[in-house]
Protein backbone atom coordinates (compact mmCIF):
# COMPACT_ATOMS: atom_id res chain seq x y z
CA UNK A 1 0.00 0.00 0.00
CA UNK A 2 1.38 3.20 -1.00
CA UNK A 3 -0.10 7.29 -0.71
CA UNK A 4 -1.77 9.22 1.81
CA UNK A 5 -2.17 6.82 4.62
CA UNK A 6 -4.12 9.28 6.22
CA UNK A 7 -7.16 8.58 4.44
CA UNK A 8 -9.05 5.93 5.17
CA UNK A 9 -7.61 5.62 8.68
CA UNK A 10 -9.43 3.62 11.63
CA UNK A 11 -8.52 4.66 15.14
CA UNK A 12 -9.03 2.65 18.45
CA UNK A 13 -8.51 4.26 22.03
CA UNK A 14 -9.43 2.22 24.84
CA UNK A 15 -7.04 -0.50 23.91
CA UNK A 16 -9.60 -2.81 21.60
CA UNK A 17 -10.92 -3.10 18.59
CA UNK A 18 -14.62 -2.74 18.98
CA UNK A 19 -16.13 -2.53 15.35
CA UNK A 20 -15.38 -4.10 11.82
CA UNK A 21 -13.48 -2.49 9.17
CA UNK A 22 -14.69 -0.78 5.63
CA UNK A 23 -12.85 -2.89 2.71
CA UNK A 24 -10.99 0.61 1.86
CA UNK A 25 -9.19 0.61 5.26
CA UNK A 26 -5.26 1.38 4.61
CA UNK A 27 -4.10 2.03 8.53
CA UNK A 28 -5.23 0.84 11.91
CA UNK A 29 -4.36 3.08 14.57
CA UNK A 30 -4.13 1.55 18.50
CA UNK A 31 -3.85 3.09 21.28
CA UNK A 32 -5.60 3.22 24.98
CA UNK A 33 -6.35 0.52 27.74
CA UNK A 34 -4.20 -1.97 28.79
CA UNK A 35 -1.75 -0.67 26.16
CA UNK A 36 -1.09 2.21 27.89
CA UNK A 37 0.10 0.99 30.69
CA UNK A 38 3.13 -0.44 29.63
CA UNK A 39 5.21 2.80 29.02
CA UNK A 40 7.24 3.45 26.09
CA UNK A 41 7.28 0.96 23.65
CA UNK A 42 10.84 -1.29 23.33
CA UNK A 43 9.44 -3.81 21.14
CA UNK A 44 6.86 -5.46 19.36
CA UNK A 45 5.98 -8.96 17.45
CA UNK A 46 3.62 -10.82 15.66
CA UNK A 47 3.04 -14.79 16.23
CA UNK A 48 0.89 -17.45 14.75
CA UNK A 49 -0.06 -20.50 16.00
CA UNK A 50 -2.61 -22.93 13.79
CA UNK A 51 -5.66 -20.66 13.60
CA UNK A 52 -4.75 -17.85 15.44
CA UNK A 53 -2.29 -14.58 15.15
CA UNK A 54 -1.45 -12.16 17.89
CA UNK A 55 0.68 -8.86 18.03
CA UNK A 56 2.94 -8.29 21.20
CA UNK A 57 3.87 -5.60 22.52
CA UNK A 58 6.49 -4.78 24.89
CA UNK A 59 7.40 -1.54 26.99
CA UNK A 60 9.56 -0.33 30.18
CA UNK A 61 6.41 -1.67 32.22
CA UNK A 62 5.26 -4.87 30.98
CA UNK A 63 4.31 -6.88 27.78
CA UNK A 64 0.96 -7.23 26.21
CA UNK A 65 -1.19 -9.36 23.76
CA UNK A 66 -3.64 -8.75 21.21
CA UNK A 67 -6.70 -11.46 21.60
CA UNK A 68 -9.94 -11.97 22.62
CA UNK A 69 -11.29 -12.84 26.41
CA UNK A 70 -10.46 -16.73 26.09
CA UNK A 71 -7.00 -15.87 24.33
CA UNK A 72 -7.65 -16.45 20.27
CA UNK A 73 -6.44 -13.95 18.08
CA UNK A 74 -7.21 -13.40 14.54
CA UNK A 75 -8.01 -15.54 11.71
CA UNK A 76 -4.14 -17.04 10.71
CA UNK A 77 -5.68 -19.52 8.46
CA UNK A 78 -6.40 -16.58 6.00
CA UNK A 79 -4.03 -14.05 7.57
CA UNK A 80 -5.46 -10.25 7.69
CA UNK A 81 -6.98 -9.51 3.99
CA UNK A 82 -7.45 -6.59 2.28
CA UNK A 83 -9.42 -3.83 4.91
CA UNK A 84 -7.91 -5.45 7.61
CA UNK A 85 -10.73 -7.59 7.58
CA UNK A 86 -9.57 -10.39 9.19
CA UNK A 87 -8.64 -8.88 12.63
CA UNK A 88 -12.43 -8.84 13.57
CA UNK A 89 -14.51 -7.01 16.38
CA UNK A 90 -13.11 -8.33 19.78
CA UNK A 91 -9.64 -7.80 20.10
CA UNK A 92 -8.36 -6.30 22.93
CA UNK A 93 -4.27 -5.85 24.66
CA UNK A 94 -4.05 -8.11 27.65
CA UNK A 95 -1.30 -7.66 30.00
CA UNK A 96 0.91 -10.68 29.87
CA UNK A 97 2.99 -11.73 33.28
CA UNK A 98 4.60 -9.03 35.45
CA UNK A 99 7.58 -7.74 33.33
CA UNK A 100 9.55 -5.02 33.16
CA UNK A 101 12.13 -2.66 31.33
CA UNK A 102 11.41 -5.26 28.10
CA UNK A 103 14.30 -5.09 26.09
CA UNK A 104 13.06 -7.07 22.73
CA UNK A 105 10.06 -9.36 22.20
CA UNK A 106 10.54 -12.46 18.92
CA UNK A 107 8.77 -14.97 17.79
CA UNK A 108 10.45 -18.17 16.38
CA UNK A 109 8.28 -21.26 15.52
CA UNK A 110 5.41 -21.66 17.81
CA UNK A 111 7.35 -20.21 21.14
CA UNK A 112 7.14 -16.48 22.27
CA UNK A 113 10.73 -14.83 23.85
CA UNK A 114 10.54 -12.36 25.77
CA UNK A 115 14.05 -10.48 27.28
CA UNK A 116 14.06 -8.10 29.65
CA UNK A 117 17.11 -6.47 31.10
CA UNK A 118 17.57 -9.04 33.71
CA UNK A 119 16.04 -12.46 31.86
CA UNK A 120 14.89 -14.56 29.03
CA UNK A 121 11.91 -16.15 29.11
CA UNK A 122 10.07 -18.73 26.70
CA UNK A 123 6.17 -19.45 26.62
CA UNK A 124 5.03 -21.68 24.06
CA UNK A 125 2.13 -20.37 21.91
CA UNK A 126 -1.16 -21.18 22.71
CA UNK A 127 -4.50 -19.69 23.69
CA UNK A 128 -4.60 -20.86 27.11
CA UNK A 129 -0.98 -20.21 27.71
CA UNK A 130 -2.34 -16.37 26.53
CA UNK A 131 -5.42 -16.39 28.72
CA UNK A 132 -4.04 -18.19 31.59
CA UNK A 133 -0.86 -19.36 32.99
CA UNK A 134 2.13 -18.03 31.01
CA UNK A 135 3.59 -21.47 31.92
CA UNK A 136 6.88 -19.53 31.19
CA UNK A 137 10.27 -20.49 31.30
CA UNK A 138 13.52 -18.97 32.52
CA UNK A 139 16.54 -19.64 29.79
CA UNK A 140 18.80 -16.63 31.44
CA UNK A 141 18.59 -14.71 34.61
CA UNK A 142 21.25 -12.46 35.57
CA UNK A 143 21.45 -13.94 39.23
CA UNK A 144 23.00 -17.39 37.86
CA UNK A 145 24.16 -16.53 34.06
CA UNK A 146 27.70 -17.56 33.87
CA UNK A 147 30.65 -15.35 34.43
CA UNK A 148 28.96 -12.86 35.39
CA UNK A 149 28.66 -9.64 38.39
CA UNK A 150 25.23 -8.87 40.17
CA UNK A 151 25.65 -6.46 37.78
CA UNK A 152 25.16 -8.33 34.68
CA UNK A 153 22.60 -6.54 32.47
CA UNK A 154 20.71 -8.35 28.99
CA UNK A 155 20.47 -6.10 25.82
CA UNK A 156 19.30 -8.19 22.97
CA UNK A 157 18.90 -11.74 21.79
CA UNK A 158 18.95 -13.50 18.08
CA UNK A 159 17.00 -17.27 18.06
CA UNK A 160 17.54 -19.25 15.37
CA UNK A 161 16.21 -22.77 15.60
CA UNK A 162 17.97 -24.56 18.40
CA UNK A 163 20.65 -21.22 18.11
CA UNK A 164 19.94 -18.60 20.82
CA UNK A 165 23.16 -15.61 20.63
CA UNK A 166 22.71 -13.43 23.95
CA UNK A 167 24.47 -9.85 23.82
CA UNK A 168 24.80 -8.97 27.52
CA UNK A 169 27.31 -6.07 29.39
CA UNK A 170 29.49 -9.14 29.89
CA UNK A 171 29.62 -10.37 26.20
CA UNK A 172 28.03 -12.37 23.81
CA UNK A 173 27.18 -15.83 24.63
CA UNK A 174 25.82 -18.92 22.54
CA UNK A 175 23.68 -21.71 23.13
CA UNK A 176 25.96 -24.82 24.28
CA UNK A 177 26.82 -27.57 21.69
CA UNK A 178 24.07 -30.17 21.25
CA UNK A 179 21.94 -27.98 22.74
CA UNK A 180 18.24 -26.65 22.05
CA UNK A 181 17.02 -23.42 22.96
CA UNK A 182 13.70 -24.33 22.30
CA UNK A 183 13.32 -27.49 24.24
CA UNK A 184 15.63 -26.44 27.32
CA UNK A 185 13.86 -27.01 30.28
CA UNK A 186 15.91 -24.44 32.34
CA UNK A 187 19.25 -22.02 31.86
CA UNK A 188 21.40 -25.19 33.00
CA UNK A 189 19.82 -27.40 30.08
CA UNK A 190 21.05 -24.40 27.80
CA UNK A 191 24.54 -24.63 28.68
CA UNK A 192 25.56 -20.50 27.66
CA UNK A 193 28.89 -20.31 26.61
CA UNK A 194 31.12 -17.55 25.64
CA UNK A 195 31.40 -16.15 22.20
CA UNK A 196 35.50 -15.24 22.11
CA UNK A 197 35.44 -11.94 20.21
Amino acid sequence: TTGDFNANQIAFSAGAIDSTFSTDTRTVVLSGGELSKIGAITSAAVGAVSANGWLFVGGSDGVVVLRSSTGTGWNATTGLLKGFSGFGSSLSFYKLGSYSFVRKIMVDGSNLYILTNEQLDRIALSTSALSGTLGAVTLAHKNSFPLTTSRVSFSDVIISNKLALLATSEGLFRVGNGNDITAAANEGAVGWTAVSL
